[in-house]
């Protein structure tokens, strides 16, 4: 989708509630982007996640919504979308003279709804990154990087939606690349998310220390920055 030189917006959201999953999936895809030449700014719904993009080198544009009521967005997004093109026209940049129907969209929500993405496919093209096959995506491409995705029927979605299913098209990130058949220590790994709302992590680790086969094994704990669990797993890890 880095094509002809047009920024690449990446709706998506990260917060208490949802963990920031899809935040980090899709910067994974931005740093591919940016490599490619591609002009990529994520817009958010709220602030929460707005430090780790702005972090990791990606301008972010907050519409001040509520995440999970995408369809009430769309008249704040619209209005942000022409913002952003007569700032282009300004900075005299090589997209001046881009319509809102050549913007490229990459989504990445559960909260997404077929009003939302028919919306988006107005102002131009659009990708869907799925996991669950709600609905037909009225979308360009719909990405799956699942292990199932492959085998996910999308025909719904109509022959003109290009479907990238599979572990193939998984978004991972540069550093796992760079480790890239490395011998690593074997321990058991426990991840639950970036909010961890119910604790989960805490009773998991809880429940393992209390296994006698769990004497001679190690135990690694990766937390969101959200979780609720983590000053309770950070005094259990300084008893072991």
């Amino acid at each position: 989708m880095a094509e002809n030189g047009r920024t690449i917006y990446i709706r998506a959201d990260g917060n208490g509630q949802i963990g920031m999953g899809h935040i980090m999936r899709c910067l994974s895809i931005a740093y591919a982007l940016r490599q490619e030449g591609g002009d990529v700014c994520f817009i958010l719904a709220g602030d929460e996640a707005a430090e780790t993009v702005k972090k990791a080198g990606f301008p972010c544009r907050v519409l001040g919504t509520e995440y999970c009521r995408m369809d009430e967005e769309i008249p704040v997004l619209e209005r942000l979308l022409h913002r952003e093109k007569r700032k282009n026209q300004k900075a005299g940049a090589e997209n001046s003279q881009a319509t809102e129907k050549e913007c490229l969209f990459l989504v990445d929500s559960y909260a997404v709804t077929e009003h939302y993405l028919r919306t988006l496919g107005e102002w131009g093209k659009v990708a869907y990154m799925d996991d669950v096959n709600a609905f037909p995506y009225p979308v360009d491409v719909v990405i799956n990087g699942n292990i199932y995705g492959a085998g996910m029927d999308y025909s719904a979605c109509g022959p003109h939606t290009e479907v990238l299913g599979g572990p193939a098209f998984a978004p991972l990130r540069p550093e796992f690349e760079l480790h890239r058949g490395e011998r690593v220590e074997e321990y058991l790994l426990v991840t639950t998310g970036g909010s961890d709302p119910y604790q989960l992590a805490e009773k998991i680790v809880a429940g393992l220390l209390g296994e006698p086969w769990m004497e001679q094994e190690k135990i690694c704990v990766v937390c969101g920055r959200f979780s609720q669990s983590a000053p309770q797993l950070r005094a259990m890890a300084k008893q072991e």
